[in-house]
């Protein structure tokens, strides 16, 4: 959640604002949500929502640029399902340290001492399972 901003309104949080500047690029819109969404939501809300949360994002990506009629929803999910790969990457390389129930340890990971990182972690090995249908078009 530290990439979030929240704005509350009497203590409840009614608007977000979300800021990554880890990968920061001149790309396409596609490789951020694929980022985000493999890295940050759950499988179970993946696979049965996924459409649905393209759509709300190509109602908002509309809503704040109106201007722009090149801008469809069959784009959005065209460049989406194109740049699947990224998604992919992205859940193989951060999905295990996201789900680990302990942070790893930065000091041995980076002298080699751990290279388990969550990888190892049932609630990782699951996700996979349940993800892989979502990524089976993209490796052909």
């Amino acid at each position: 959640m530290n990439n979030m901003m929240f704005h509350y309104e009497n203590d409840t949080p009614d608007a977000v604002t979300l800021l990554d500047f880890q990968m920061t690029a001149y790309n396409c819109f596609a490789n951020d949500l694929q980022y985000f969404l493999f890295s940050s939501v759950s499988s179970e809300v993946l696979v049965k929502h996924l459409d649905e949360l393209l759509e709300r994002y190509y109602n908002s990506l509309k809503s704040a640029a109106p201007e722009r009629p090149d801008i469809t929803l069959d784009r959005v999910r065209k460049e989406f399902y194109e740049r699947q790969y990224f998604g992919f990457m992205m859940t193989i390389v951060f999905r295990g340290i996201m789900v680990s129930p302990v942070p790893p340890d930065m000091e041995n990971l980076l002298s080699g001492k751990d290279d388990d990182m969550g990888f190892r972690e049932e609630i990782f090995v699951r996700d996979l399972k349940v993800l892989f249908p979502i990524f089976e078009n993209c490796l052909d």
